[in-house]
């Protein structure tokens, strides 16, 4: 498998993470929910697609520094191109993920996510995008978390979908630039330091 090594390491790194945080957070004592947009435009020859897509996420602490989370993004594609009338479709994918907080003591957050997800966008072709097909994915990236306010932050990250499906036509990534806001539901832990950004 192409990601083995990728997966392998990712495991190890989490399999550490109480060894080197000092961090007084407890299993399920910080509860975090992130929204975010997200603006994509991809053009080959007279084709244009346009996708916007809305992540949502819920994230909770196993460690000190890992963070299990499910998440949904819902994703709005228009095609266009200079014969035909253009196209909009609709497409969803669901994700389960794992987040390794580099920050552990602070409300701050740096991490590297790694997830499997399934839906059905695939930009396999920029005029034939498939919302019929029921795909797996395998994504890798991360992202930050600076607090603004004393349970809100502003989060920012990227990340890179793969199919895992054998199949030629679904070789290509999808590829997401995120911007947007999280919230601690649950925020028990007063041992992580302060770091609020001045608005």
């Amino acid at each position: 498998m192409k990601y083995q090594n990728i997966i392998i390491t990712m495991i190890l790194l989490f399999c550490f993470t109480n060894t080197y945080s000092q961090s007084k957070l407890k299993f399920a004592e910080r509860l975090i929910y992130g929204t975010s947009l997200n603006y994509d435009k991809n053009s080959y020859l007279d084709i244009t697609t346009v996708d916007f897509s809305w992540h949502n996420n819920l994230a909770v602490n196993i460690t000190p520094a890992l963070y299990f989370g499910l998440g949904f993004t819902h994703i709005r594609s228009r095609i266009t191109n200079s014969i035909d009338l253009p196209q909009k479709k609709t497409h969803n994918m669901m994700v389960a993920f794992l987040q390794y907080d580099a920050l552990p003591k602070k409300k701050a957050r740096f991490f590297p996510e790694i997830s499997w997800g399934y839906g059905n966008y695939c930009l396999c072709e920029l005029d034939n995008l498939l919302p019929e097909e029921s795909i797996h994915y395998l994504g890798f990236g991360g992202g930050f978390e600076l607090p603004i306010k004393e349970r809100l932050s502003v989060n920012a990250g990227v990340m890179s979908y793969a199919p895992l499906d054998n199949s030629e036509s679904l070789d290509r990534e999808y590829n997401r630039f995120h911007l947007g806001l999280s919230f601690n539901i649950i925020n028990s832990n007063n041992s992580l330091e302060d770091e609020i950004l001045p608005l």
